[in-house]
C-alpha cells in the first residue's frame, strides 16, 4: 500500500491507525523549516512510526504553499499543509489559477479598481472551470447554470475564498489607532464562522488584509 497525501492534525493520528505493522514502507515527509513547529512535529511522528508501524520515514524541508505540489508531483509521499490565503502581484485571473493550482485556499485580490476585475477574481476561483461565454454568462447571473453544474462547481470550488481590496475603510483611524483592525478581525471572523487572522498593511495608505482558514470557528462558551 503506498500512501500519499496532505496531513493536518487529525491525520497525523488516523495515519498510525491506518498504515499495517508490516507494511516495511520508506515514505518521505515533507514538513517545514528545519528548526520549526512543523519539522519537529513530523520528527517525532517519524519516530512514532518506525516504532508502531515499522515505517522508514525521512522528513524533509517543506512549507505550507510548497508541500502540495511535492506531494501531487510524487516527490514527497506525505506533507503537512494548510490551505493558505495568498496575495496576488496583481488582479490577474491566470495569477489566481496559478496559486489554487499551487494549493492556496483563496486569494486576495490587491488595489481593486474596477468591477471587472472583481468579476475576473470571482470567475477564476468560484467558478474553475469555466471559460469564455459560459463563464461571463453565470458571472452575470448563477441562475444560468444547469443545476448539476452548479452542484459540481459549488463542491469543487465551495471552499475557496476571494478578498478584493482597494484602501482601508478606516484608514483615518486606523493611523491613530491600529488596534482598530482587531475590531475587524473580530467582526469578519463572526460574519464567516471562521478564524480570522489580521495582517494589514500599515506601510503609507493603509490596505485591509485578513486571512480566512478553512476551520469552522470555536463557538462562543456562554
Amino acid at each position: 500500500m503506498r500512501v500519499r497525501g496532505i496531513l493536518g492534525a487529525v491525520g497525523l493520528a488516523a495515519l498510525v491507525s491506518v498504515v499495517p505493522a508490516a507494511a516495511q514502507q520508506s515514505l518521505t515527509w515533507t514538513a517545514g523549516a528545519v528548526g520549526g513547529g512543523w519539522y519537529a512535529i513530523c520528527g517525532g511522528m517519524a519516530e512514532l512510526l518506525r516504532e508502531k508501524a515499522q515505517l522508514n520515514i525521512k522528513v524533509i524541508p517543506g512549507g505550507g504553499v510548497q508541500n502540495p505540489p511535492l506531494v501531487q508531483k510524487g516527490e514527497a509521499d506525505l506533507g503537512m499543509g494548510l490551505p493558505s490565503v495568498v496575495r496576488l502581484p496583481c488582479n490577474d485571473p491566470f495569477e489566481a489559477c496559478k496559486v489554487l493550482d499551487a494549493g492556496a485556499g483563496g486569494v486576495i485580490g490587491p488595489y481593486v479598481e474596477s468591477a471587472d476585475q472583481v468579476r475576473g477574481l470571482v470567475g477564476a476561483v468560484k467558478l474553475r472551470p469555466l471559460k469564455g461565454r459560459r463563464l461571463q454568462e453565470a458571472l452575470r447571473d448563477r441562475n444560468t447554470l444547469e443545476p448539476g453544474l452548479r452542484d459540481y462547481l459549488e463542491n469543487r470550488n465551495g471552499d475557496k475564498i476571494v478578498i478584493a481590496s482597494n484602501s482601508c475603510p478606516l484608514a483615518a483611524a486606523v493611523a491613530v489607532h491600529p488596534e482598530v483592525c482587531r475590531l475587524a478581525e473580530t467582526l469578519i471572523a463572526e460574519i464567516v464562522k471562521a478564524p480570522v487572522a489580521e495582517r494589514c498593511d500599515r506601510n503609507g495608505r493603509p490596505k485591509c488584509i485578513f486571512e480566512i482558514s478553512h476551520k469552522e470557528a470555536p463557538k462562543a462558551q456562554n
